[in-house]
């Protein structure tokens, strides 16, 4: 065996630690998630009974009936097999994680298949981001839990994220593996948080596997519906009046300048996430609505227009001094909610 100070193997001339040993440990950590991918695709690949291959087939059927208006077929199959395999007929999964840990197995992978013998439902409310992992705290519970950022996952604050998950403690305490994928759904006014809470509480079921195993389709259901609802119910449910009057100034202002509607719709929908996520404290609806326009100009989002402060003023009928603490606000609130996306 190789030791850290001796010559590298590669024949570069520099020991061994100075060389190839972080490719080696790199390349060994490339394996391990090669093998355990290869354990969790085995249970998809696997033949099934004919029994099970039935009940299978009911619960996609259920499934497809109440989510086939809300989601599309390719992510109702991914999360019906989810629940099939891990929560409803886990037994499956954990007769099939038995029989490989009853053969040959490299202990590093087998201390992970081990603790895969619980997998659970992460209900759960994202609290943070550190170190490349996203905090988040159990809503039905006391847990936190550790999820691996991806590339493209959402990370902001008060975003529900919901889904099948296994626990891998390799990178750090109550880490998680997610196996194919979780939703994520923004919850700023806790309406998924206290619609599945209710849920709970009226089903009267203590156990949470035995819950989702009843009412897993419901949740889906709950945060589908939501998610999917149209910009305008948005606007009427969750918007308060003087919140309603400054995006119908907005609007109005967008259409006599003329802008690309792209620039029009998004303008729209960054003033609805502002008001739902800040909560801006103001009485004039004409203030803010200037204030919002001002910064669309400022960071170029309605193409070449281009405006003072004080002809936008003018435009809202406001003084240049009224809207410049929340023109400030705005701006840094959009210049962060650019920053989450890249």
């Amino acid at each position: 065996m190789i030791g850290r100070n001796d010559p590298c193997t590669c024949g570069s001339g520099k020991k061994y630690k100075k060389c190839c040993l972080g490719k080696n440990e790199v390349a060994v950590e490339q394996l391990i998630d090669d093998e355990l991918e290869r354990v969790l695709l085995g249970v998809y690949e696997q033949s099934k009974e004919r029994a099970d291959i039935a009940e299978y087939n009911r619960y996609r059927r259920q499934w497809v009936e109440k989510l086939g208006s809300l989601w599309d077929e390719k992510s109702i199959e991914v999360s019906v097999t989810e629940y099939f395999l891990f929560v409803a007929r886990h037994d499956i999964w954990n007769n099939y994680l038995s029989r490989l840990l009853n053969g040959q197995m490299r202990s590093s992978v087998r201390s992970v298949v081990e603790s895969w013998q619980k997998p659970f439902v992460l209900f759960a409310k994202i609290i943070g981001e550190k170190d490349g992992f996203v905090e988040v705290q159990e809503i039905l519970g006391e847990e936190t839990y550790y999820l691996e950022k991806g590339k493209e996952m959402p990370v902001g604050k008060d975003a529900i994220v919901f889904g099948v998950v296994l626990p891998d403690n390799r990178n750090r305490e109550n880490g998680l593996y997610v196996i194919t994928s979780l939703m994520f759904v923004q919850d700023d006014k806790q309406y998924f948080k206290n619609e599945i809470t209710n849920l709970v509480k009226s089903s009267q079921i203590e156990e949470s596997n035995d819950f989702y195993k009843e009412h897993m389709l419901d949740v889906y259901e709950i945060m589908l519906s939501r998610d999917n609802g149209s910009i305008e119910e948005l606007i009427d449910n969750d918007l308060t009046k003087v919140q309603q009057e400054a995006l119908t100034m907005i609007d109005e202002v967008l259409e006599d300048v003329k802008v690309q509607p792209e620039a029009h719709e998004l303008l729209k929908n960054i003033g609805i996430t502002y008001f739902l996520k800040e909560q801006p404290n103001f009485r004039k609806p004409n203030v803010v609505a200037a204030a919002v326009f001002l910064v669309a100009i400022d960071l170029k989002m309605l193409g070449e227009l281009t405006m003072t402060n004080a002809e936008v003023a003018k435009l809202f009928d406001v003084s240049t001094a009224s809207i410049k603490k929340h023109a400030e606000n705005i701006h840094k609130f959009v210049v962060e909610m650019i920053a989450q996306t890249k």
